[in-house]
């Protein structure tokens, strides 16, 4: 089946376009028929957003390319579901697919069962979840406090981390909490946005 992530992830930009551009309106028909994406995306019995039909695993990249569309969606257009999605996809995420003394994210996991996939803290996963966090604490209005709190948690929790395993020149390897390894540009890139974006 196809993989909502990958169709949805240019969603956020549009909502932007919606907000801050003369007659936005024009972009709503655009940002409803992404929303029907993902409202119909095939989804853990909790919840969370699977990768594609017919699949198991749930992938960090999904809160950075989701997530945050689906806040901006419920900011500007207040479909109650969007918001209902995007919170349990992060809260389920958290509370099955992070390392508990470094909160970074495994690369996936896999759904029934407790399985984590792939490396732990990979670099450019990091980014994906910090800035999907960032973008999403941004977006949230009243009534979404329980989820700000839990996401400004995370938020803390994996820039101390980050700062802990920060190379003396500066980057990050490719695995986080495996400073020997090679330096990964993207996944430098990546988390020192995602750390401005946090402050």
């Amino acid at each position: 089946g196809a993989q909502p992530t990958f169709k949805v992830m240019g969603g956020h930009s549009l909502s932007y376009a919606r907000e801050y551009c003369s007659n936005g309106q024009r972009y709503d028909a655009a940002l409803d028929k992404l929303f029907d994406v993902v409202r119909k995306a095939p989804r853990t019995p909790l919840g969370g957003l699977l990768y594609k039909t017919g699949s198991a695993e749930v992938y960090v990249d999904t809160i950075g390319m989701i997530c945050p569309f689906l806040a901006s969606s419920a900011r500007l257009q207040g479909p109650d579901k969007a918001l209902d999605i995007c919170s349990r996809h992060i809260l389920e995420f958290i509370a099955r697919n992070l390392d508990p003394q470094t909160h970074l994210p495994f690369h996936a996991y896999h759904d029934p069962g407790a399985s984590r996939l792939g490396l732990h803290g990979w670099g450019r996963g990091t980014g994906w979840y910090l800035l999907g966090l960032c973008d999403v604490a941004q977006e949230l209005c009243g009534g979404s406090e329980g989820l700000k709190t839990a996401i400004v948690g995370e938020i803390r929790h994996v820039a101390d981390t980050l700062r802990q395993f920060q190379k003396p020149n500066g980057n990050w390897a490719i695995q986080i909490p495996v400073p020997s390894g090679s330096d990964d540009l993207s996944a430098t890139a990546f988390c020192a946005y995602g750390i401005s974006r946090a402050l």
